[in-house]
């Protein structure tokens, strides 16, 4: 029951952040290329410190230190997504028939990058 309590308060938190970040556009200018790069980098990161965690028996965190991290998860991928929307948009607008093209890949692409995820942590889990 606890554990149930826990995932679904960090679910929450994950898409408070992802919420907050995509809605960033607004506040946040469109984001360079290399912050841009930086963001998948940071991902890649959590991705090793949730996995050595997982793996990790003999360490127990508190939930009050991972919500926090999975806050910073959703700011991150919600980040990285619409910014990379937003820089296509804007590098592309001259060229419509570009702009439409790279932005359907990028769609097929994320969707396969969602559903490959999806996959992995089935085995992972």
């Amino acid at each position: 029951s606890s554990r149930m309590k826990f995932f679904t308060y960090a679910n929450w938190s994950y898409q408070v952040g992802v919420c907050l970040s995509r809605s960033s556009t607004l506040c946040v200018p469109i984001l360079n290329m290399t912050c841009l790069w930086i963001l998948p980098i940071l991902q890649v990161g959590n991705l090793l410190f949730f996995t050595i965690l997982a793996a990790s028996n003999t360490s127990s965190w508190p939930p009050y230190i991972i919500l926090p991290l999975c806050f910073f998860v959703g700011l991150l991928g919600g980040a990285v997504y619409v910014h990379g929307y937003s820089r296509i948009r804007k590098d592309m607008m001259p060229n419509k028939e570009l702009t439409e093209f790279a932005l359907a890949s990028i769609t097929v692409a994320d969707a396969f990058g969602v559903s490959l995820a999806n996959i992995l942590g089935l085995f992972v889990q």
